[in-house]
Order: structure tokens, then sequence, then C-alpha cells
């Protein structure tokens, strides 16, 4: 049974989606423990061909979705009890980064923690690659909404954290001692707006403001499963 599941959307970009394996591969101190829940899209072979570098791969093949439902589906197939965020433009570079998210993570044991790593870019100012457990997942109905077409899902996560430590309730945490690299594919190679999603923020803005009284009301959820928390 995995414990850590890596849920990572892919599409067209096999030579990074590649490296991303290999150095989770080479720097986790328990790789045979990991899976990685990949989304592929239903036209591009390209990802189909990308094997999982020793990892366990569970590779979705569905209709070009928003990221939210991209999200929710390999939620929905992974097994971790643990569930890390991750982009394919990134790479390991921490020996044993596992290991301590299993350490920081174990430290609540009512399951509730939003951690982030440095991705090297944003560090602690940021929320690139999300950590989360499953059951703060479940309380959160889902871990984000569908609605999200590409932008904004990590302010929507880190608003109801906000919203969470309001009440009471300081359950984020920073790990910089775990470096995961965000080399920002996107902003370095202009042949990858071929494949992206041409979309700008301004939608998923509008669902964002549009769904602060449900991370009100996730929060507040959050709060009272804490509150009644016994071991």
């Amino acid at each position: 049974m995995k414990d850590l599941s890596l849920i990572l959307p892919s599409r067209g970009r096999p030579a990074q989606l590649g490296r991303f394996f290999r150095s989770a591969w080479e720097t986790a101190s328990c790789p045979g423990l990991l899976e990685v829940v990949v989304y592929r899209d239903e036209d591009d072979p390209l990802t189909a061909r990308v094997g999982g570098e020793g990892l366990e791969l569970r590779m979705i093949t569905g209709p070009r979705a928003r990221m939210g439902e991209v999200t929710r589906s390999c939620l929905e197939v992974s097994q971790g009890a643990i569930l890390f965020f991750v982009n394919d433009d990134a790479v390991f570079r921490t020996r044993g980064w596992d290991e301590r998210l299993r350490q920081a993570l174990g430290e609540y044991p009512d399951g509730v923690l939003l951690a982030h790593i440095n991705d090297a870019y944003y560090g602690e100012k940021g929320c690139t690659f999300p950590v989360v457990t499953r059951r703060t997942a479940d309380l959160m109905e889902g871990f984000c909404p569908a609605e999200y077409r590409r932008h904004c899902i990590d302010s929507h996560v880190t608003d109801v954290f906000a919203r969470l430590a309001a009440l009471g309730w300081g359950r984020r945490r920073y790990l910089a001692d775990v470096v995961l690299e965000h080399l920002h594919y996107e902003l370095a190679c202009a042949g990858y707006q071929e494949t992206r999603l041409r979309v700008t923020d301004e939608d998923d803005q509008a669902v964002y403001h549009r769904l602060a009284g449900d991370r009100q009301r996730v929060a507040e959820k959050m709060a009272a499963y804490l509150a009644g928390y016994m071991p």
C-alpha cells in the first residue's frame, strides 16, 4: 500500500515529466511507498509514452478539463494518506524529502495540516506545491472546487487555512528544508504556448471571489472537527 501520492497533471512535456520522475526516485528515502497519479489528456500521445522511472505510476486518461476537475479526478484514484500536489517542471533537490513529509504531517495526529515546501522561487511567501493529509482533503470536500480552470487553486487553499487560523487553529507549516525546485518551464519556453490552455486568470478570480462563503464554511467545519477531536 502506497502512503504518499504525488498528484501530477501533465500535457505534452515528456522530457520534463521523465526528469521529474527520476529526481523523485533518486532522492526519496522509500521510493517503494510512493505513487504518482498523472492526468493525461486523451489527445496527448506524448505523455502516454513516459514510464514512471521506477515509481508506481497511475495514469488517468480523459478529456481536456479544468484544473480543478483534473485534481479531483486524480484524488479519486490515489491511495496515499499523504497527498502532494506537484508540477512536471520541478526537480527534487532534497534527499529524503518523502521521510521529511511523513515526519512533519505525523506531528499532527488529528490529520489537519497544510504543509508547503521550498520551491526555490517564492519560498515561504507562496504555496506552490501544497501537501495535505487525505483527512484534510476530505474535510475540504475534495481539496479544491472543480470550477477552477487553471489559476487560484493555491489561493483558495491558503485562504481556507487563513480562515481556519482566524478561528484559532493555525495549521499552515512551511518546510524550508524540503526543496522541490520549480523551474518555471511555462515562462522559459515559448513553445509551451502551443499546448497550454489559453486562459487568463480573470475567470478564475471571479470563481475565487464567488466561493468566499464556501471557504468560510469549510474552515468552520474543520475547526469544529478539531475542537471535537479525540485520539
